[in-house]
């Protein structure tokens, strides 16, 4: 497959934040749960993580199969910068077998329950 740079560079999506600022010198952050508490953020749909960069040992970007099919992006996959997989990832499944005893204790620790207009149960 031949991919050209310019498509590449078009699908790594990058803070939409610092770019507004950039713009406007207007700083229009807000953090992750001011965006889920005034709608500004969603849990939408899933995504499939097929792969990482690391960097010293640290993931920089992430290749990630879409849920919309093979015509967005670049033959259905994105890359995403690790800063904005911190941003816009609410949820997660992983093996448990890959979890630390940290993770693992949290896991099994009493589930909190949540109200059912809170955004974090909206695809749970």
């Amino acid at each position: 497959m031949s991919v050209n740079l310019q498509t590449v560079e078009m699908v790594v999506l990058r803070s939409i934040t610092s770019t507004l600022k950039g713009l406007t010198g207007i700083d229009y952050s807000l953090t992750k749960g001011e965006r889920l508490e005034y709608g500004d953020s969603l849990m939408t749909h899933a995504m499939v993580l097929t792969g990482v960069n690391l960097v010293d040992g640290k993931p920089n970007r992430w290749k990630v199969e879409n849920s919309w099919g093979e015509e967005s992006g670049v033959e259905g996959f994105w890359m995403m910068s690790d800063a904005w997989m911190d941003e816009f990832t609410y949820q997660i499944v992983i093996r448990k077998d890959l979890l630390t005893k940290e993770q693992l204790d949290a896991f099994n620790s009493e589930p909190i329950v949540l109200a059912p207009w809170d955004p974090m149960g909206s695809l749970a």
